[in-house]
């Protein structure tokens, strides 16, 4: 009961305070970036390689360990995580969130470049890339 008798009885300041928070609100509002693809920097780095035809056991001692060993003392890592199979080995690189993924990015090709002189000769290094919004497809439709 209280609560309403202040509320009558300041009903002018009260409309003052929730129309200043209004105006702030559509300030913010049209001051926030906007884009189709927001830049966000997720601290994930995919490494692809590829291994001719060779088996998904010599890949994965051949290629993907090496790689996975070279990348494990990189400061800021979390997580490494890979799938090796027939020819092909995808390593996943995740960082904590307040790395620099830029500068890890350049870290881990140093590194590489490093380490693919003891790969096999029919190892190659595909792929290096950092994850965006881009990667990721928007939407997906499909017919059946």
């Amino acid at each position: 009961m209280r609560l309403a008798r202040v509320v009558s009885n300041q009903s002018r300041a009260i409309l003052v305070i929730v129309a200043l928070l209004c105006v702030a609100g559509l300030y913010a509002a049209w001051q926030l970036p906007i884009a189709v693809f927001p830049q966000t920097d997720f601290p994930r780095i995919v490494i692809i390689a590829d291994n001719g035809e060779a088996p998904a056991t010599q890949t994965l001692v051949s290629v993907t360990k090496p790689i996975e060993e070279a990348m494990n003392g990189i400061p800021g890592i979390a997580r490494i995580k890979s799938k090796t199979a027939r020819g092909s080995s995808e390593i996943s690189l995740f960082f904590d969130w307040n790395v620099d993924i830029r500068q890890e990015l350049q870290l881990v090709q140093a590194r590489l470049s490093q380490v693919s002189s003891t790969l096999p000769a029919t190892a190659r290094i595909r792929n290096v890339e950092r994850l965006t919004f881009a990667v990721f497809p928007v939407t997906g439709y499909s017919l059946t």
